[in-house]
């Protein structure tokens, strides 16, 4: 008796180790594309995916789930993927989206306009299961490297305004606090001497 058959991205998917779950937004005005990319991502564990079939509805998903990976589609009804990839690059206070744009289009200065436009990736409909999984995978690496140095850029600015021996805000911390808040008030300083400190 012969065994069921197993899917080829199936079979990536479990040949990789676990890892934690990332966020994907996967947009395109094709209900095909949509399940298809859907279903493929669906495999991995490691990937929670959210669907939008325009570029608004991509927006307000972004914004409520904010994804660390999109994938979208470049021709959409309301606004290209170029466009959604731009407002998602003016996004402030939200941390890094890694873009993949998805096209029909053959043209080869399609990847640079991508690139120009702020887009990190690019891949050719129709395309291979396996191939996206492999660049959604190098995205991922890209991601976790920007989250560590943010973490690590985050933890080096703490250090710079914060004094070594009591752990209290340090005088440049002190000086960029006052020029914010004080700017234009009238203050009252009191200086204090401690002797054998």
């Amino acid at each position: 008796m012969r065994g069921r058959q197993v899917s080829p991205c199936l079979e990536l998917c479990q040949m990789d180790s676990p890892q934690p779950i990332l966020k994907v937004l996967v947009v395109d005005d094709s209900a095909v594309y949509r399940k298809q990319v859907g279903q493929t991502l669906a495999y991995h564990p490691s990937y929670e995916t959210f669907l939008a079939c325009n570029g608004e509805e991509a927006l307000s998903i972004y914004r409520e789930k904010v994804p660390s990976i999109v994938v979208t589609d470049w021709m959409m009804p309301d606004f290209s993927g170029i466009e959604l990839c731009q407002r998602i690059r003016a996004e402030k206070g939200l941390p890094f989206a890694y873009v993949i744009m998805m096209t029909s289009n053959t043209d080869k200065a399609g990847p640079r306009k991508h690139w120009k436009r702020g887009a990190d990736d690019y891949i050719a409909k129709p395309f291979d299961c396996s191939e996206l999984l492999a660049r959604v995978g190098a995205s991922r690496r890209v991601v976790e490297l920007h989250h560590e140095l943010q973490s690590k850029n985050a933890k080096l600015e703490e250090l710079a305004r914060t004094d070594a021996l009591t752990g209290l805000p340090n005088r440049q911390a002190i000086e960029e606090w006052a020029d914010k808040q004080l700017m234009g008030s009238p203050i009252w300083m009191i200086l204090g001497d401690l002797d054998g400190f």
